[in-house]
């Protein structure tokens, strides 16, 4: 139960600038990382696996109940994604913020 602690499930409500990324109404897993929320940004799984720093501001964190939580973190291990840190794509985010929140 604690490892599922660790992840949040976040929506993307605006994805202007990260279209091609991105994707509206979407259910999205955050591991939680300090670094990067300090900074104003989430770090956000993607159907790759990979993990890139996205504004905090473009999701909202989302409640579901358990049994749907467990079926969408289970969704996901099943294929067999895991969080890799990895720089974010060229001109997607400031080169400080990847910097800034590499260091933790």
């Amino acid at each position: 139960m604690a490892r599922a602690q660790a992840k949040q499930l976040v929506v993307c409500i605006d994805n202007d600038g990260y279209a091609v990324s991105l994707e509206k109404r979407k259910i999205y897993v955050a591991p939680r990382d300090a670094a990067a929320e300090k900074h104003g940004m989430l770090r956000i799984i993607d159907e790759s696996g990979e993990d890139y720093l996205y504004p905090k501001a473009i999701f909202r964190s989302i409640a579901l109940p358990h049994a749907v939580r467990r079926a969408v973190l289970a969704a996901q291990a099943a294929t067999g994604l895991s969080a890799k840190a990895t720089r974010p794509p060229a001109g997607e985010l400031p080169e400080a913020a990847w910097d800034i929140a590499s260091r933790a």
